[in-house]
């Protein structure tokens, strides 16, 4: 398929089905390298509720040349970020759900923790995956600079994109008790 195509397809999905199209597009040698960077840069930012095996599929099943940069601001601040040695990162998430998002801001990684108990996506990943309403949590955690796949950004977010199994160090945040309603219920 071409990327004309696969455009096509990704405007006709919903947020939530749009990461399969992704997958689907991962293995076509139809496809440049750069198409295919192209599409997943867009959509990354674009998507909910990826999996993580759908994840994993769109980052690491192409040898990409990675980290890929959304933009040069973006990349000029990996290489400041990144002469410090391992990286701090967060994560807010729901209690247990390990991804491939992470942040360098800690008030952007509250903030997840702190959104997703009251979201509906949140209730669409607790569906989809079977999971009984849980809390959330804030982790913390270091990252290799050349573990990094990617880094966007757009939105404030200061987004890493790292497999989690690349990530070392992990905890929870001190904060945490304060992200969790379903204590409170």
């Amino acid at each position: 398929m071409t990327l004309e195509e696969y455009n096509r397809r990704l405007a006709f999905s919903d947020s939530h089905n749009r990461a399969s199209v992704i997958v689907d597009a991962v293995n076509d040698s139809d496809l440049t390298d750069e198409e295919y960077i192209s599409m997943l840069k867009e959509e990354w930012l674009t998507c909910d509720g990826i999996r993580p095996d759908q994840a994993k599929a769109m980052w690491k099943t192409r040898n990409l040349s990675c980290p890929i940069f959304e933009t040069a601001y973006g990349r000029r601040r990996f290489r400041e970020k990144s002469k410090e040695g391992m990286l701090d990162v967060y994560r807010g998430q729901i209690e247990g759900c390990l991804n491939f998002s992470w942040t360098l801001n800690l008030n952007k990684g509250a903030w997840f923790a702190f959104r997703y108990p009251y979201s509906p996506m949140a209730e669409t990943i607790r569906k989809r995956d079977g999971l009984k309403p849980r809390n959330t949590e804030l982790l913390m955690a270091k990252v290799a600079p050349d573990k990094v796949l990617g880094f966007f950004t757009s939105r404030r977010e200061s987004e890493i994109v790292v497999d989690f199994e690349d990530v070392d160090d992990i905890r929870v945040h001190p904060s945490t008790p304060y992200f969790r309603p379903m204590d409170r219920l």
